[in-house]
């Protein structure tokens, strides 16, 4: 992991050019986990056997799905 869990640069990190030319990627990647976010916590499992509706009672998450707080704001559901 690049970012050996940390969620913001160190200041190292951040002034080098190398943290720059990955940014438009790690984008990409923010953007993609954040549009799934609503869609697994809402809706059938397209890929599973099961395509029963479901919708989340309750969000258990760490801090890198990044729309976890705002999921639960949203749904009106506990977070921890």
């Amino acid at each position: 992991v690049q970012t050996k869990g940390q969620l913001f640069p160190t200041a190292t990190q951040f002034l080098s050019r190398k943290y720059w030319r990955n940014t438009g990627e790690r984008l990409g990647v923010m953007e993609e986990i954040i549009n799934s976010c609503w869609d697994g916590a809402n809706n059938a499992d397209v890929e599973g056997k099961n395509s029963a509706p479901f919708r989340a009672d309750a969000i258990i998450s760490n801090p890198t799905t990044y729309a976890h707080v705002h999921l639960a704001e949203a749904m009106g559901v506990p977070i921890h």
